[in-house]
């Protein structure tokens, strides 16, 4: 198209229509001291504005040709625009109070980077640290990238005030090595098709998002009022290298496997869920502290495995639940304590899940539901505190109409129950492991209703001083070690030495 130049050195230029149909105009540049304002939408191969003035967009701004966009003066969007160019500058302050911006390159697949202080790269459109700072407060959302965008990267740290997303339709979001950071009332949105790699998130007033369709989430540290992580089936990891909180997490990753590795402590607060639909559950941590519920529960396949370590102190969590056609299985170890709301492994048509808790001191869990379906055999549980007391508080009805504490029942058969505490004779603390204790506190052992595996149940009312054994059922403690006395060895009777008998004197 003819390019178009405008001039007025001393007033304003109103544009109601600027290239708006065919293939558009050529180059245009605007040269004003007032107000230059685009009414209508505007088809061009590039867009320069000079230095002095205001420019005013009411309507979406299309550049097809490498030079792109450039806007010397301030900028005032009265309207939710869109910006498209692979080159976008600006070299003031942009504000739009209450307005929506889209900052999207034209060539389909053309990449973003941002952050840094490079703007000479023309194969990526740069929105530089300067560029990005120059976005005035007051946006309701800022949008970086569209469905056509490609791959999403970072040159530098950089900050948002308000609402923003960063979409990468067709890659991924890399951000790895650097801080996205969040103030006033941002919530921060990736979305891609590929992965999506970050460091360090931090918005601590507002929520962070995470999507990606096809791909995995890798990031070191999450700092949100709330955070949600979706994909749809890659895996989800979180490699920290400090005290980690995620704050009303919500995770769904559609079968892909969940996982937090921390060196320090992990907190997962507030209310939430993590799903994972089949996918593994992994937490590692000195210490781990969860009010949400973990789920890898899957009502049409196997459930995930679901597997916390405290390498340091104790494990707090909420519910865990691996069940499925097939259950999960569930491990639980901490060198101190461990509390827990209800265990299900169960699986509705096959095995249920194996599940084993095992910290030194106390283990507390609400219930366990390790059964089995028709098809398969129970699960087999393992509570075992070498140093404390064992309580399993609340019960269920299982498959045999039985109220239970703790079953492993199946259609083929019940898997065994194994519980190890120290409350045994042999030394203190003494407690003797009491089935049917349906007050239990701190400072008890035991089960609020029976023990069963199906073929073998521990009703309740009953109460173990010692060790005990039915079927596959085993409570296991600190006996008294009872030696028997020996027999002494009888001492001989010596035999007497016979007298002799006198010769008679002839």
């Amino acid at each position: 198209g003819n390019n178009l130049i405008l001039n007025a050195p001393n007033g304003n230029i109103i544009l109601d229509a600027v290239g708006s149909s065919g293939n558009g105009l050529g180059e245009i540049t605007v040269n004003s001291s007032g107000i230059t304002q685009f009414n209508a939408t505007v088809n061009a191969s590039s867009l320069t504005t000079d230095t002095a003035g205001i420019t005013e967009l009411n309507a979406d701004i299309t550049t097809t040709g490498e030079n792109g966009q450039n806007y010397g003066d301030a900028v005032n969007i009265l309207n939710n625009i869109t910006l498209t160019g692979d080159e976008i500058n600006f070299n003031n302050n942009v504000s739009g109070e209450n307005t929506s911006l889209t900052l999207q390159p034209f060539s389909s697949s053309f990449p973003v980077e941002i952050g840094g202080n490079s703007n000479n790269n023309l194969s990526v459109l740069n929105l530089t640290n300067t560029e990005l700072n120059f976005l005035q407060n007051g946006f309701n959302l800022i949008t970086v990238g569209s469905n056509n965008t490609g791959t999403i990267t970072a040159a530098g740290n950089v900050s948002f005030r308000d609402p923003v997303i960063l979409q990468s339709g067709t890659s991924f979001i890399e951000t790895t090595g650097f801080t996205i950071t969040g103030t006033d009332n941002a919530a921060i949105t990736l979305n891609a098709n590929q992965n999506i790699n970050v460091s360090n998130i931090i918005n601590p007033n507002g929520n962070i998002n995470f999507t990606t369709n096809n791909g995995s989430i890798n990031a070191n540290n999450l700092l949100g009022r709330s955070v949600n992580l979706t994909t749809g089936g890659g895996n989800i990891t979180l490699n920290l290298n400090q005290n980690f909180s995620l704050n009303n997490p919500n995770v769904q990753t559609n079968g892909g496997n969940f996982s937090i590795n921390s060196p320090a402590l992990i907190q997962l607060l507030g209310s939430g869920n993590i799903q994972t639909t089949g996918g593994n559950i992994t937490l590692s941590a000195t210490n781990i502290n969860s009010e949400i519920d973990f789920n890898s529960n899957n009502y049409q396949g196997q459930g995930g495995n679901i597997n916390l370590t405290a390498t340091e102190g104790t494990i707090s969590t909420a519910n865990l639940n691996s069940s499925g056609l097939t259950g999960g299985d569930i491990t639980v170890v901490a060198p101190t304590a461990i509390i827990t709301g209800e265990i299900n492994s169960s699986g509705s048509i096959d095995d249920g899940g194996n599940v084993i808790i095992d910290p030194v001191g106390d283990v507390e869990v609400e219930l366990i539901n390790a059964q089995g379906g028709p098809n398969g055999q129970g699960g087999d549980v393992l509570l075992e505190s070498t140093g404390g007391f064992v309580r399993v508080t609340r019960s269920f009805i299982d498959q045999n109409n039985i109220n239970a504490s703790i079953s492993t029942a199946g259609g083929q058969g019940g898997g065994s129950i194994t519980i190890r505490h120290q409350g045994g004779l042999a030394n203190e603390p003494i407690a003797s492991f009491e089935v049917g204790n349906t007050n239990l506190t701190e400072n008890d052992n035991g089960t609020a209703a029976a023990i069963t595996t199906g073929e073998f149940t521990i009703n309740s009312d009953n109460s173990f001083p010692e060790s005990f054994t039915v079927g596959n059922i085993a409570i296991q403690t600190d006996d008294i070690d009872v030696t028997p006395t020996p027999t002494p060895t009888p001492t001989p009777t010596p035999t007497p030495t016979p007298t002799p008998t006198p010769t008679p004197t002839p």
